[in-house]
Order: C-alpha cells, then structure tokens, then sequence
C-alpha cells in the first residue's frame, strides 16, 4: 500500500468560486493508489492531525484535498503556510471497525474471506452493522457464517 510524505503549500480559493482551503496533488501521485482519484485515503496533517479525505479534480489533471477551517485551526495554519502531510490508503474506508471476530474468520478461512471481498462497500457495511449488535460471541460467529453462507 503506497504512502507519501509530501511538503505542500495550503491554498486558498476566492470567495466566489467558494472560498476553501486545499492543498493541491499531482496526478503522478495519485496514479500510483490501486483505484486512482477513487481511493479513500487518510491524510496525516503535521504530523498532528489525521483525516479521511476524498480526492477532487482540479483544473488540469491535478487533484485536490479540502480542508476545512476546523482542520487549519486544529494544526495552526493559515492560507499561505507549507505543512507536511503523508498521504495513503484509508484501511478502513467503510468508515466502521470491522468486529475483531469478523476480522479473524477472515484471516482464517480463506472462502469466507473471498466471499466477503466480493461484497460492495455498501453491503460490507451492512454486513458489520448487522452483526455488531449481537453481544454473545457464539451468536456473532454463527451469524457470521449464516451471512456468509447465503452469499454465493
């Protein structure tokens, strides 16, 4: 999983064509993600602050992180400033923790696992939800599997 440390300049748009803070990206970084401008990726600001964030297409072929006022205020910085930032995948890009017992199925049952990557993004997360409520750990295994089994 490709990562990078990058010294950018936060940039900052007129009011009138929105008025953000971004911090630009070339398009020979983000080429190198498995899933290109589509890849959830975190983005660890100065080594202070780490966000999820989506890739936007900026004029040209280069791509854009936003940041919000919330994140500037967070790291101390201001249009104008150059911070680091490391730049990869997001591990978890369903935005939950997959349940310790789901994740070690996974890592030990090799159909299972398959099984479950063929899920969408949204029917994995639909999957974890249903199955983190159950507080008995023999209940969440068995349900588990019977989610599993069911899928083809």
């Amino acid at each position: 999983m490709p990562h990078f440390l990058i010294e950018k300049k936060i940039q900052h748009l007129p009011p009138a064509k929105g008025g953000y803070h971004y911090l630009e990206i070339e398009a020979e970084t983000v080429l190198q993600f498995k899933r290109k401008a589509a890849t959830p990726l975190l983005c660890e600001l100065e080594d202070q602050l780490t966000i999820a964030v989506r890739l936007s297409l900026l004029k040209g072929e280069n791509y854009a992180i936003v940041l919000e006022r919330k994140h500037l205020l967070a790291i101390a910085k201001k249009a104008g400033d150059t911070i680091n930032i490391k730049l990869y995948e997001d591990p978890n890009p369903l935005g939950i923790e997959n349940p310790a017992v789901l994740v070690a199925i996974l890592e030990h049952d090799a159909v299972a696992e398959e099984k479950f990557e063929r899920l969408s993004k949204h029917e994995k997360k639909e999957f974890v939800e249903i199955i983190t409520p159950i507080a008995d750990l023999e209940n969440q295994v068995n349900k588990i599997f019977e989610l599993l089994n069911a899928l083809k």
